[in-house]
């Protein structure tokens, strides 16, 4: 029999040893066995050897007796364990439900911070962190042009010439692809006959479709031949346009429709889910068909900025390498395009940007829902740091029971299974009614979130909801847990009861102290956050955006081009419906432009111009300038002040071409001139004359300055600059309280005229300036919110731990007061013991919001993210909040009763 060291006997004090245990009963029958031979008459050594023989395969004897003990420890382990748990859990539940209140502040506490870091997370996993919905999404990249000296936000997007240039000459990218969006008209089938409806159509080449991971469901996939077609009549139909309006009919493919009042051939249907990443990212919504984009190589390069570029990187190609090869290709563009090209690049700084599709789509909604996820996580600790404090007061008020836990054999172990079965249990609870906030929460988001948040409609409570929550309530039950194993020796607890002391120790004192300047600490981060962002928000909203918003209605109309193909008719249909609109009662003025502020985007340089009064070797004889096309009465309807004249209906036939340019293109290319009579010429154009200047609007937003601006007539001259505008955006001045309601007889108005055009996006411009805003709005509130439960918590925090503390030195204050000192001293030290406190923490504060508030620069306006008065008010504001928090202790330690007191002690 092998022989079992003694330390292996000691084990057995800590868990069951199976492996000596086991040899321990092999050597008493073995030694029994021994003894009883040596009985009869053996010799010690041969009975030995007998009882050896007897035996026979003693390993496997031993390991066979191992297997059956293990499993009987197995199980009777798992029966205690479990008989255990729910032995502690009934306890547990009884003892909570027996001390509602601890128990109902903990988990509401509990379950508003986890809810609004459940909710937050719900959104951020569902906009943020999950891919995007193509094949290989990591390696699509989308390619757009800067223009560093236009402004630091400016940019294009790429033209044709760029998508050969870069096909042949970038080898980081296997593949690239162009799409344009636009609007058409099509024949109505929900309005009846005569009926017409605006959709959104995509010009793509035609590799697009496989870039994106689509297939063809029906007909036929688009080919590079249809791209080589100059007018190609096919399209496409997106699969919910399918459904929608041909009611998944599988005979749709060789159907004919009209589009645009031309009839186009239905060569194809799409499978379900091949969204454009502007419907991911919500800037487009419901694209119905796609046409092919026409693709010429041999085409001079023109001057058209407007094609959104998908590329793809090579397996293996990083973005940076992609990034320094295309800023190198970028810099030889003039090589392919010495007129247009190479002032671009030198007059704007032209460069070519690559950035993941992902970033692309989410655009500045990523990092402000990252700011959002870490207000609340601040909100969560906080939350934490406020149950801390209700469990540290209750287990000062057990330390007897503790104690004699301890003393009666309760062993540590036993003790940290009381504890984590009670706050485990806290938390849960916490959990579920955690997810019913953050359900709340999340449908409230969603109601109040502005446009152009990517993915917002598939935002919903999921799996990952619950199964972040259930983590996270565990964590919390289990660092709850560890609160009380941390503490001093229940021996030393049970000897300092006896004891009777009567102040509480500076362990104590020192553990919530920390709390509070915890809680101020953060408090103080996100209040400067939602305090700066306060202050951007005022200064924004007083900025004048150049045009009176106030009853002023705006909506498109788009003609159809095989209607109206000429110049005259799309005039005369203008001038009829302008001045039939006029006429209707409530109207004061209308006007119509390309380029409506803040509601049609656009670059800060649309054309460049040539100035003819100066060489062409000037340097600013070539300027770049936001170019838009007007009606007459369109600078009245806008309340947009004019100095000089403006077009009228006679120059849009009119040989002699006239244009206006705004104050900051006069005062930049004629300082101290007069620009009224200057001479210019754009692409394409015959020379023009100006015939007024007027005043500067913030056409992309309060936010963005604003840029030299050149309105034309509507109708362009020359054919190149793409034929007559059929797609206008109209504003009518009505009455400054309601200007919708003129809505409905504009669209009787405009279905009298011709029912096939069609009016779309009716808003009002005071909607469009709040539009403007929304994002700083929008940020504001959610901010806000979480600095107001943050400051709630915070408040009551401290209030709890004051109380908590004037009630430990009850004797204390008692005994101060019967050698003399006066109440108002008492009140003092209360309050100053606080504020000293949230001094502390408001320093702290103050560097976490100097290191966090930068992330927040992209969304401030007019304010620095460590403005020194935000900063300095915003502690202020806290170091008073805690000084009235803690005035309701002081008043109760200013009406203690010395005599009471002393008595007690």
């Amino acid at each position: 029999m092998p022989h079992v060291p003694a330390w292996r006997r000691y084990l057995r004090f800590w868990r069951p040893d199976v492996d000596a245990d086991v040899d321990d009963e092999l050597r008493f029958h073995f030694e029994t066995r021994i003894e009883e031979l040596v009985v009869r008459g053996m010799s010690p050594d041969v009975a030995r050897a007998q009882a050896l023989e007897e035996f026979g395969d003693v390993s496997a004897t031993r390991e066979g007796l191992r297997a059956i003990d293990r499993r009987m420890l197995q199980h009777r382990s798992r029966t205690q364990w479990w008989a255990t748990l729910g032995q502690e859990v009934r306890f547990t539940v009884r003892r909570l439900l027996r001390q509602p209140g601890f128990t109902i502040p903990a988990i509401l506490t509990l379950a508003v911070g986890l809810g609004a870091t459940v909710a937050a997370f719900t959104v951020l996993h569902a906009v943020v962190l999950r891919a995007l919905p193509y094949p290989d999404a990591g390696r699509l990249v989308k390619l757009d042009s800067p223009e560093p000296k236009v402004g630091p936000d400016s940019y294009v997007n790429l033209r044709k010439a760029e998508l050969f240039y870069f096909r042949q000459n970038a080898h980081t990218l296997d593949a690239l692809a162009l799409y344009e969006l636009d609007g058409a008209t099509i024949r109505s089938r929900r309005g009846g006959n005569g009926g017409a409806e605006l959709v959104i159509t995509a010009a793509t080449s035609a590799n697009l479709l496989s870039l994106l991971g689509g297939r063809v469901l029906l007909g036929r996939p688009m080919t590079v031949a249809d791209s080589r077609a100059r007018a190609s009549s096919d399209v496409w139909l997106t699969h919910d346009f399918w459904a929608r309006y041909f009611g998944g009919d599988s005979a749709v493919v060789g159907q004919t429709m009209l589009a645009n009042g031309t009839p186009v051939t239905i060569a194809g249907v799409f499978a379900d889910g091949v969204p454009l990443p502007e419907e991911v990212s919500g800037a487009a919504s419901g694209v119905a068909l796609w046409t092919p984009l026409h693709l010429d190589p041999a085409e001079p390069p023109g001057p058209h900025f407007g094609y959104i570029a998908i590329g793809r990187l090579r397996p293996g190609a990083s973005l940076s390498a992609s990034q320094a090869e295309l800023t190198r290709l970028t810099a030889r563009l003039p090589e392919i395009d010495r007129n247009y090209a190479a002032y671009i690049v030198a007059h704007d700084g032209l460069t070519t940007r690559v950035r993941t599709l992902h970033a692309a789509v989410l655009g500045h909604i990523g990092p402000i829902l990252w700011m959002l996820f870490g207000a609340v996580l601040i909100v969560l600790v906080i939350a934490c740091v406020n149950v801390t404090n209700l469990m540290l007061a209750r287990l000062e008020t057990r330390r007897r029971e503790m104690a004699v836990r301890a003393a009666l054999g309760a062993s540590r172990s036993h003790l940290a299974r009381y504890f984590f079965a009670e706050t485990i249990l806290i938390t849960l609870v916490s959990g579920v009614c955690a997810l019913a906030l953050a359900g709340a929460a999340v449908r409230a988001f969603i109601a109040l979130a502005p446009g152009g948040i990517p993915r917002l409609g598939s935002v919903h409570l999921g799996w990952a909801a619950v199964v972040f929550t259930m983590l996270v309530s565990l964590v919390a039950g289990l660092a709850f847990g560890l609160v009380p194993l941390v503490r001093r020796d229940p021996h030393a607890a049970l000897l300092a009861e006896a004891g009777r002391r009567s102040t509480a120790s500076r362990r104590q004192h020192a553990t919530r102290g920390a709390l509070v300047i915890t809680q101020v600490a953060f408090s103080l981060v996100l209040l400067a956050g939602a305090a700066l962002l306060a202050r951007s928000f005022r200064r924004l909203s007083q900025v004048q955006p150049g045009f009176e918003p106030r009853g002023v209605l705006t909506f498109d109309i788009i003609l159809p081009e095989a209607n109206y193909k000429s110049g005259a008719a799309t005039a005369a249909f203008y001038r009829q419906f302008s001045s039939r609109v006029a006429a209707l009662p409530g109207v004061q003025h209308v006007g119509a432009t390309t380029n409506m502020p803040l509601v049609r985007g656009g670059s800060s340089c649309s054309s460049v111009v040539r100035l003819l009064d100066r060489p062409r070797s000037a340097p600013d004889a070539q300027p770049c300038a936001k170019v838009a096309g007007v009606t007459p009465g369109f600078f009245r309807t806008m309340g947009i002040p004019v100095r000089g004249k403006t077009p009228t209906w006679d120059d849009l036939q009119s040989s002699a071409t006239v244009a206006v340019v705004s104050e900051s293109f006069a005062r930049r290319y004629w300082p101290g001139q007069n620009a009224v009579g200057k001479m210019m010429q754009s692409y394409g154009i015959p020379p023009y004359r100006v015939i007024g200047v007027v005043g500067d609007v913030h056409a992309e937003g309060l936010n963005e300055p604003t840029a030299p601006a050149l309105y034309l007539p509507i109708l362009p001259v020359s054919p190149s600059m793409g034929g007559p505008a059929h797609a206008l955006t109209f504003a009518v001045r009505g009455t400054p309280d309601a200007p919708a309601q003129l809505l409905p007889a504009i669209r009787r108005t405009l279905s009298a005229m011709d029912p096939q055009v069609v009016l779309a996006n009716p808003l009002t411009m005071r909607a469009a300036v709040a539009r403007s805003m929304s994002r700083t709005t929008f940020t504001l509130f959610l901010l806000a919110l979480a600095s107001g439960i943050a400051l709630l918590l915070s408040a009551i925090g401290i209030y709890g731990v004051i109380s908590y503390l004037v009630a430990r030195r009850r004797n204390e204050i008692g005994i101060r007061m019967a050698l003399g000192a006066r109440t108002a001293q008492v009140g003092r030290l209360v309050v100053w013991q606080s504020v000293r406190l949230a001094a502390v923490g408001v320093v702290l504060g103050l560097i976490g919001a100097v290191l966090s508030t930068r992330f927040l620069r992209s969304l401030l306006f007019g304010v620095s993210p460590t403005d020194p008065a935000t900063l300095a008010a915003v502690s202020l504001f806290l170091l008073l909040l805690v000084a009235l928090a803690s005035y309701l202790p002081a008043r109760r330690a200013m009406r203690i009763d010395p005599v009471e007191a002393l008595r007690h002690e």
